[in-house]
């Protein structure tokens, strides 16, 4: 009979669980073999570079939403299952402390003190320097007053309604985010929210050469901005009040193709056949 007294058997050490980075990295892997398209390919057809899909396939980097979006659409794989995953490594990634640095503070060195007479002159001359800003900055007053010089009015930031019809500027573009993207028609369309504006618009990415039609709808209501030039400045539509992205389309017309893209799953362009 054994000695039930003898030493207790080693337990193998557990198996480390993978994070939400690791998990989401491993989706993408098998996205991106599921669509037999190189490294190379996947750069062109989403607009990221080849550098930055291997820091992400291999789990070195949270990619944005969008190229997950990307991606998941290219690999026709269940687009809002896909970025439950990404939510999920971003919280993760949001809720990690940041580490605390050991690094030795480096000791200022010894400066020499001024003499006494140096240290008048410097008092001098800085009883100067503040009577001439004081003084300047009488001068602006007084002609602020008289209506000589006007300051410069800083444009106020819109919210919903009144954001409606109106180009994005920074104010609304400070927070946008990606929603949503379709990049499969020799172009790329995106529909961006900004929480803090509750507006909605369509982005797209095309040669600059080529002339675009760029949309931004809902059931009920659409926008459309017609640009000839295709420089990098015309390349959104209007926006369109939202408090929420679900159930908006973006879409653009880029060289007689269509494409469109929305959180309810709108990816569409011309050469596909009619949905039913």
């Amino acid at each position: 009979m054994e000695d039930s007294t003898g030493p207790a058997r080693r337990q193998p050490p557990p198996t480390p669980v993978p994070d939400a980075l690791e998990h989401l990295a491993q989706e993408l892997r098998v996205l991106k073999e599921s669509t037999g398209l190189s490294l190379v390919t996947l750069a062109q057809r989403t607009h990221v570079s080849k550098s930055s899909w291997h820091r992400y396939l291999n789990g070195d980097q949270l990619p944005p939403r969008s190229a997950v979006g990307a991606l998941a659409h290219i690999a026709r794989a269940d687009t809002a299952s896909v970025l439950a995953k990404w939510d999920a490594a971003q919280r993760d990634a949001d809720q990690r402390p940041i580490p605390a640095t050991d690094e030795p503070s480096t000791p200022m060195p010894d400066t020499p003190q001024p003499s006494l007479a140096r240290g008048k002159w410097l008092s001098a001359i800085g009883v100067a320097g503040l009577l001439a800003v004081v003084t300047t900055a009488g001068f602006l007053c007084l002609f602020r007053a008289s209506g000589s010089v006007t300051a410069p009015v800083l444009p106020a930031a819109c919210h919903g309604k009144a954001c409606e019809g109106r180009s994005p500027d920074k104010t609304c573009e400070r927070d946008a985010r990606t929603e949503s993207t379709a990049a499969d028609a020799g172009f790329a369309v995106q529909l961006l929210f900004s929480p803090s504006c509750a507006a909605v618009w369509s982005v797209v990415r095309a040669p600059a050469s080529e002339s675009r039609e760029v949309s931004i709808r809902d059931n009920q209501r659409e926008l459309t901005a017609s640009h000839t030039d295709g420089g990098p400045a015309n390349r959104t539509s209007p926006m369109l009040a939202a408090s929420d992205p679900h159930g908006m389309t973006a879409c653009a017309k880029v060289g007689g193709k269509l494409a469109c893209t929305g959180l309810d799953g709108t990816h569409d362009d011309l050469d596909d056949p009619p949905r039913r």
